[in-house]
Protein backbone atom coordinates (compact mmCIF):
# COMPACT_ATOMS: atom_id res chain seq x y z
CA UNK A 1 0.00 0.00 0.00
CA UNK A 2 1.08 3.59 -0.59
CA UNK A 3 2.43 5.56 2.36
CA UNK A 4 0.85 8.99 2.81
CA UNK A 5 2.66 11.74 4.70
CA UNK A 6 1.63 15.24 5.68
CA UNK A 7 3.07 18.05 7.78
CA UNK A 8 1.33 20.62 9.94
CA UNK A 9 2.52 23.42 12.20
CA UNK A 10 1.20 25.89 14.75
CA UNK A 11 2.69 28.60 16.95
CA UNK A 12 2.96 27.55 20.60
CA UNK A 13 4.46 30.73 22.13
CA UNK A 14 2.50 31.35 25.34
CA UNK A 15 -0.11 34.05 24.82
CA UNK A 16 0.04 37.24 26.89
CA UNK A 17 -2.37 35.94 29.53
CA UNK A 18 0.26 33.41 30.65
CA UNK A 19 3.02 35.96 31.16
CA UNK A 20 5.29 36.52 32.97
CA UNK A 21 7.13 33.35 31.98
CA UNK A 22 10.61 32.11 32.86
CA UNK A 23 12.96 30.47 30.37
CA UNK A 24 14.43 27.06 31.17
CA UNK A 25 17.80 25.45 30.61
CA UNK A 26 20.29 27.47 32.64
CA UNK A 27 20.73 27.42 36.39
CA UNK A 28 21.97 31.00 36.64
CA UNK A 29 19.06 32.70 34.85
CA UNK A 30 16.66 33.79 37.58
CA UNK A 31 14.60 36.64 36.08
CA UNK A 32 11.54 36.30 33.84
CA UNK A 33 11.58 36.59 30.05
CA UNK A 34 11.48 40.10 28.64
CA UNK A 35 9.82 39.32 25.31
CA UNK A 36 9.72 37.17 22.18
CA UNK A 37 12.45 37.23 19.55
CA UNK A 38 10.97 34.45 17.40
CA UNK A 39 7.88 32.36 17.96
CA UNK A 40 8.03 28.79 19.18
CA UNK A 41 6.45 26.17 16.92
CA UNK A 42 5.00 22.71 17.05
CA UNK A 43 5.52 20.77 13.84
CA UNK A 44 3.68 17.50 13.29
CA UNK A 45 4.31 14.71 10.82
CA UNK A 46 1.42 12.34 10.15
CA UNK A 47 2.20 9.09 8.33
CA UNK A 48 -0.46 6.60 7.36
CA UNK A 49 -0.78 3.38 5.44
CA UNK A 50 -4.10 1.62 5.32
CA UNK A 51 -5.51 1.46 8.86
CA UNK A 52 -2.21 2.53 10.49
CA UNK A 53 -1.66 6.19 11.37
CA UNK A 54 1.30 7.59 13.32
CA UNK A 55 1.95 11.15 14.47
CA UNK A 56 5.30 12.66 15.41
CA UNK A 57 4.91 15.91 17.37
CA UNK A 58 8.09 18.04 17.47
CA UNK A 59 7.94 21.02 19.84
CA UNK A 60 10.21 24.03 20.30
CA UNK A 61 10.70 23.30 23.99
CA UNK A 62 13.62 22.18 26.14
CA UNK A 63 12.13 18.90 27.39
CA UNK A 64 8.86 17.45 28.68
CA UNK A 65 8.09 15.45 31.79
CA UNK A 66 5.74 12.52 31.41
CA UNK A 67 2.63 14.42 32.53
CA UNK A 68 3.12 17.23 30.00
CA UNK A 69 4.09 14.89 27.16
CA UNK A 70 1.20 12.53 27.77
CA UNK A 71 -1.27 15.43 27.82
CA UNK A 72 -0.07 16.38 24.32
CA UNK A 73 -0.06 12.77 23.14
CA UNK A 74 -3.59 12.20 24.41
CA UNK A 75 -4.85 15.39 22.77
CA UNK A 76 -3.31 14.56 19.40
CA UNK A 77 -4.50 10.96 19.63
CA UNK A 78 -8.06 12.18 20.24
CA UNK A 79 -7.81 14.64 17.35
CA UNK A 80 -6.69 11.94 14.93
CA UNK A 81 -8.76 9.09 16.36
CA UNK A 82 -5.73 6.89 17.08
CA UNK A 83 -4.16 5.27 20.15
CA UNK A 84 -1.88 7.34 22.38
CA UNK A 85 0.97 4.89 21.68
CA UNK A 86 0.74 5.95 18.01
CA UNK A 87 1.75 9.50 18.98
CA UNK A 88 5.29 10.50 19.89
CA UNK A 89 6.30 13.80 21.45
CA UNK A 90 9.77 15.21 20.84
CA UNK A 91 11.44 18.46 21.90
CA UNK A 92 14.19 20.29 20.02
CA UNK A 93 15.83 21.28 23.36
CA UNK A 94 16.00 25.05 22.96
CA UNK A 95 17.13 26.77 26.17
CA UNK A 96 14.94 29.80 25.44
CA UNK A 97 11.47 28.37 26.07
CA UNK A 98 9.39 27.94 29.22
CA UNK A 99 9.79 24.75 31.23
CA UNK A 100 7.43 21.85 30.64
CA UNK A 101 9.10 19.65 33.24
CA UNK A 102 7.02 19.45 36.37
CA UNK A 103 9.16 20.21 39.41
CA UNK A 104 11.56 22.73 37.89
CA UNK A 105 10.09 25.56 39.96
CA UNK A 106 12.78 24.55 42.47
CA UNK A 107 15.43 25.32 39.84
CA UNK A 108 14.10 28.82 39.19
CA UNK A 109 12.08 27.78 36.13
CA UNK A 110 8.43 28.09 37.16
CA UNK A 111 6.25 25.89 34.98
CA UNK A 112 3.31 27.79 33.38
CA UNK A 113 0.73 25.14 34.28
CA UNK A 114 -2.17 27.27 33.02
CA UNK A 115 -0.61 27.15 29.55
CA UNK A 116 -1.00 23.40 29.13
CA UNK A 117 -4.49 23.47 27.61
CA UNK A 118 -3.43 26.13 25.12
CA UNK A 119 -0.36 24.08 24.18
CA UNK A 120 -2.41 20.91 23.68
CA UNK A 121 -4.90 22.80 21.53
CA UNK A 122 -2.09 24.10 19.30
CA UNK A 123 -0.69 20.58 18.89
CA UNK A 124 -4.13 19.26 17.97
CA UNK A 125 -4.47 21.98 15.35
CA UNK A 126 -1.07 21.16 13.85
CA UNK A 127 -1.94 17.45 13.78
CA UNK A 128 -5.24 18.18 12.05
CA UNK A 129 -3.38 20.22 9.43
CA UNK A 130 -0.87 17.42 8.91
CA UNK A 131 -3.64 14.88 8.40
CA UNK A 132 -5.44 17.16 5.93
CA UNK A 133 -2.27 17.71 3.89
CA UNK A 134 -1.20 14.04 3.75
CA UNK A 135 -0.54 12.77 0.25
CA UNK A 136 1.08 9.71 -1.33
CA UNK A 137 4.81 10.17 -0.80
CA UNK A 138 8.18 8.69 -1.61
CA UNK A 139 11.02 8.94 0.86
CA UNK A 140 14.71 9.54 0.25
CA UNK A 141 17.38 9.18 2.96
CA UNK A 142 21.00 10.23 3.45
CA UNK A 143 23.50 10.08 6.32
CA UNK A 144 26.73 12.07 6.13
CA UNK A 145 29.59 13.17 8.34
CA UNK A 146 28.88 16.51 9.99
CA UNK A 147 31.61 19.08 9.12
CA UNK A 148 34.00 19.56 12.05
CA UNK A 149 33.58 23.34 11.91
CA UNK A 150 29.96 23.08 13.03
CA UNK A 151 30.14 21.36 16.43
CA UNK A 152 32.43 20.02 19.15
CA UNK A 153 32.27 17.56 22.03
CA UNK A 154 32.21 19.59 25.23
CA UNK A 155 33.33 16.59 27.29
CA UNK A 156 36.28 15.91 24.96
CA UNK A 157 35.00 12.42 24.16
CA UNK A 158 35.93 10.80 20.85
CA UNK A 159 33.63 12.48 18.36
CA UNK A 160 32.99 11.56 14.73
CA UNK A 161 29.58 13.16 14.20
CA UNK A 162 27.12 12.21 11.51
CA UNK A 163 23.71 13.63 10.67
CA UNK A 164 20.78 12.34 8.68
CA UNK A 165 18.12 13.74 6.38
CA UNK A 166 14.78 12.27 5.34
CA UNK A 167 13.44 13.95 2.22
CA UNK A 168 9.71 13.58 1.57
CA UNK A 169 8.52 14.08 -2.01
CA UNK A 170 5.15 13.63 -3.67
CA UNK A 171 4.95 10.06 -4.96
CA UNK A 172 4.57 10.97 -8.62
CA UNK A 173 6.44 14.26 -8.83
CA UNK A 174 9.60 16.01 -7.67
CA UNK A 175 7.55 18.28 -5.44
CA UNK A 176 8.86 18.42 -1.91
CA UNK A 177 6.34 17.82 0.87
CA UNK A 178 8.87 18.26 3.65
CA UNK A 179 12.34 17.57 4.97
CA UNK A 180 13.32 16.02 8.30
CA UNK A 181 16.72 17.22 9.53
CA UNK A 182 18.22 14.96 12.22
CA UNK A 183 21.23 16.58 13.90
CA UNK A 184 22.62 16.07 17.40
CA UNK A 185 23.80 19.55 18.43
CA UNK A 186 22.66 21.60 21.45
CA UNK A 187 20.58 24.70 20.62
CA UNK A 188 22.64 26.84 22.99
CA UNK A 189 24.05 29.58 20.79
CA UNK A 190 22.14 31.85 23.17
CA UNK A 191 23.45 31.74 26.72
CA UNK A 192 21.91 32.48 30.11
CA UNK A 193 22.15 36.22 29.42
CA UNK A 194 19.35 35.87 26.86
CA UNK A 195 15.86 36.46 28.24
CA UNK A 196 13.89 36.46 24.98
CA UNK A 197 11.84 33.51 23.76
CA UNK A 198 13.51 31.76 20.83
CA UNK A 199 13.99 28.40 19.13
CA UNK A 200 17.72 29.28 19.04
CA UNK A 201 19.52 28.09 15.88
CA UNK A 202 16.77 25.56 15.07
CA UNK A 203 14.47 28.37 13.90
CA UNK A 204 16.72 29.90 11.21
CA UNK A 205 17.91 26.43 10.23
CA UNK A 206 14.37 25.35 9.37
CA UNK A 207 13.60 28.65 7.64
CA UNK A 208 16.69 28.37 5.44
CA UNK A 209 15.89 24.76 4.53
CA UNK A 210 12.39 25.81 3.51
CA UNK A 211 13.69 28.81 1.56
CA UNK A 212 16.08 26.64 -0.43
CA UNK A 213 14.03 23.45 -0.82
CA UNK A 214 10.37 24.27 -0.29
CA UNK A 215 7.98 22.20 1.76
CA UNK A 216 7.99 22.04 5.56
CA UNK A 217 11.18 21.51 7.54
CA UNK A 218 10.91 19.43 10.71
CA UNK A 219 13.93 19.24 13.01
CA UNK A 220 14.66 16.12 15.06
CA UNK A 221 17.18 16.54 17.85
CA UNK A 222 19.52 13.56 18.07
CA UNK A 223 22.00 12.58 20.78
CA UNK A 224 23.47 15.96 21.73
CA UNK A 225 24.01 15.69 25.49
CA UNK A 226 27.76 16.33 25.18
CA UNK A 227 27.76 18.31 21.90
CA UNK A 228 27.68 22.10 21.47
CA UNK A 229 27.76 24.23 18.32
CA UNK A 230 30.74 26.30 17.32
CA UNK A 231 29.89 30.00 17.21
CA UNK A 232 28.06 30.35 20.53
CA UNK A 233 27.46 33.94 21.63
CA UNK A 234 26.91 34.09 25.38
CA UNK A 235 26.77 37.84 25.62
CA UNK A 236 24.62 40.69 26.90
CA UNK A 237 24.70 42.08 23.34
CA UNK A 238 21.37 40.74 22.07
CA UNK A 239 21.97 41.87 18.48
CA UNK A 240 25.28 40.02 18.33
CA UNK A 241 23.79 36.93 19.97
CA UNK A 242 20.93 36.61 17.51
CA UNK A 243 23.24 37.30 14.57
CA UNK A 244 25.25 34.29 15.75
CA UNK A 245 22.05 32.24 15.99
CA UNK A 246 21.32 33.10 12.36
CA UNK A 247 24.82 32.13 11.19
CA UNK A 248 24.84 28.78 12.99
CA UNK A 249 21.32 27.94 11.79
CA UNK A 250 22.14 28.76 8.18
CA UNK A 251 25.40 26.78 8.26
CA UNK A 252 23.62 23.69 9.55
CA UNK A 253 20.86 24.20 6.97
CA UNK A 254 23.45 24.11 4.18
CA UNK A 255 24.57 20.70 5.42
CA UNK A 256 20.97 19.49 5.26
CA UNK A 257 20.48 20.84 1.74
CA UNK A 258 23.70 19.13 0.61
CA UNK A 259 22.45 15.81 1.97
CA UNK A 260 19.21 15.99 0.00
CA UNK A 261 21.25 16.18 -3.20
CA UNK A 262 22.68 12.69 -2.62
CA UNK A 263 19.73 11.05 -0.82
CA UNK A 264 18.58 7.69 -2.13
CA UNK A 265 15.12 6.12 -2.21
CA UNK A 266 13.95 4.28 0.90
CA UNK A 267 12.89 0.65 0.76
CA UNK A 268 9.13 1.02 0.41
CA UNK A 269 8.24 -1.17 3.38
CA UNK A 270 5.19 0.70 4.65
CA UNK A 271 4.44 2.10 8.12
CA UNK A 272 5.15 0.06 11.24
CA UNK A 273 5.49 0.80 14.94
CA UNK A 274 6.87 -1.13 17.90
CA UNK A 275 6.85 -0.27 21.60
CA UNK A 276 8.77 -1.72 24.53
CA UNK A 277 8.73 -0.81 28.22
CA UNK A 278 11.66 -1.29 30.59
CA UNK A 279 10.88 -1.49 34.31
CA UNK A 280 13.97 -0.26 36.17
CA UNK A 281 15.04 0.06 39.78
CA UNK A 282 16.54 3.56 40.03
CA UNK A 283 16.72 3.86 43.81
CA UNK A 284 19.71 5.81 45.08
CA UNK A 285 20.32 7.59 41.78
CA UNK A 286 20.68 11.38 41.50
CA UNK A 287 17.46 11.80 39.51
CA UNK A 288 15.58 9.53 41.91
CA UNK A 289 16.44 11.94 44.69
CA UNK A 290 14.97 14.79 42.60
CA UNK A 291 11.86 13.00 41.33
CA UNK A 292 11.32 11.00 44.55
CA UNK A 293 10.80 7.71 42.79
CA UNK A 294 12.64 4.42 43.11
CA UNK A 295 11.25 2.69 40.02
CA UNK A 296 10.98 3.89 36.45
CA UNK A 297 9.02 2.67 33.43
CA UNK A 298 10.92 3.58 30.28
CA UNK A 299 9.05 3.71 26.96
CA UNK A 300 11.10 2.80 23.89
CA UNK A 301 9.51 3.24 20.47
CA UNK A 302 10.80 2.31 17.04
CA UNK A 303 8.95 3.24 13.88
CA UNK A 304 9.59 2.32 10.29
CA UNK A 305 8.51 4.69 7.54
CA UNK A 306 9.12 2.88 4.26
CA UNK A 307 12.15 1.19 5.78
CA UNK A 308 13.56 4.30 7.49
CA UNK A 309 13.82 3.61 11.22
CA UNK A 310 12.94 6.29 13.78
CA UNK A 311 14.42 5.26 17.14
CA UNK A 312 13.36 7.16 20.26
CA UNK A 313 15.91 8.09 22.91
CA UNK A 314 14.06 8.76 26.20
CA UNK A 315 16.27 11.55 27.44
CA UNK A 316 19.43 13.44 26.65
CA UNK A 317 21.77 10.97 25.01
CA UNK A 318 25.48 11.53 24.47
CA UNK A 319 26.93 11.34 20.96
CA UNK A 320 28.49 7.97 21.78
CA UNK A 321 25.04 6.53 22.37
CA UNK A 322 23.80 7.85 19.05
CA UNK A 323 26.72 6.26 17.22
CA UNK A 324 26.03 2.92 18.90
CA UNK A 325 22.34 2.98 17.96
CA UNK A 326 23.11 3.76 14.33
CA UNK A 327 25.82 1.06 14.19
CA UNK A 328 23.46 -1.54 15.68
CA UNK A 329 21.04 -1.05 12.75
CA UNK A 330 23.81 -2.25 10.42
CA UNK A 331 23.44 0.25 7.63
CA UNK A 332 19.66 0.53 7.70
CA UNK A 333 18.47 4.15 7.32
CA UNK A 334 18.04 5.40 10.90
CA UNK A 335 16.87 8.62 12.50
CA UNK A 336 17.44 9.35 16.20
CA UNK A 337 14.56 11.00 18.04
CA UNK A 338 15.86 12.32 21.36
CA UNK A 339 13.74 13.49 24.31
CA UNK A 340 10.98 11.14 23.18
CA UNK A 341 8.38 10.54 24.34
CA UNK A 342 9.54 11.96 27.72
CA UNK A 343 12.71 13.41 29.28
CA UNK A 344 14.31 10.94 31.68
CA UNK A 345 17.51 12.85 32.39
CA UNK A 346 20.90 12.40 30.75
CA UNK A 347 22.07 9.17 29.14
CA UNK A 348 25.88 9.57 29.33
CA UNK A 349 28.00 7.25 27.16
CA UNK A 350 30.63 6.80 28.50
CA UNK A 351 29.38 7.14 32.07
CA UNK A 352 31.97 8.97 34.18
CA UNK A 353 31.61 11.67 36.84
CA UNK A 354 30.46 14.87 35.15
CA UNK A 355 27.58 17.26 35.65
CA UNK A 356 25.42 15.21 33.30
CA UNK A 357 25.83 12.02 35.36
CA UNK A 358 24.44 14.01 38.28
CA UNK A 359 21.22 14.47 36.28
CA UNK A 360 20.75 10.82 35.39
CA UNK A 361 19.02 7.80 36.91
CA UNK A 362 22.39 6.21 37.55
CA UNK A 363 24.87 4.04 35.71
CA UNK A 364 22.90 0.80 35.98
CA UNK A 365 19.73 2.37 34.56
CA UNK A 366 21.63 4.12 31.77
CA UNK A 367 23.37 0.84 30.89
CA UNK A 368 20.03 -1.00 30.72
CA UNK A 369 18.53 1.66 28.45
CA UNK A 370 21.60 1.67 26.19
CA UNK A 371 21.58 -2.11 25.86
CA UNK A 372 17.88 -2.04 25.00
CA UNK A 373 18.38 0.67 22.39
CA UNK A 374 21.17 -1.37 20.78
CA UNK A 375 18.85 -4.38 20.52
CA UNK A 376 16.87 -4.23 17.31
CA UNK A 377 13.23 -5.17 17.99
Amino acid sequence: MVVEIGFGRHVITPSSRHWPIWLSGYGDRSEPATGVHDDLDVRVLVAREGATTLALVALDLMAMSRDWADSVRAGVAAELGIAIDSVLTHTVHTHAAPSTITGTDALGWPVPHGWRDELVAACRSAASGARASACPARLRFARLGLPAALSFNRRSHPYLPTYAVLDVLEADADVRVGTIANIGVHPVVLGPQNRRVSADWVGPCRSEIERRLGGTALFLQGCQGDVDPHGMAWTEDSEAAFAAVQRVGEDLALAVVAATAIATDAGGLGVRAQRRVLALDVSGSPMAAITRRDTLDVELHEWSLDGVRIVTVPGEGFAGLGARIVASRQGEPTLLCGFAPHWLGYLPVPFTDGYEEGLSYGEAAVDAIVRALETVP
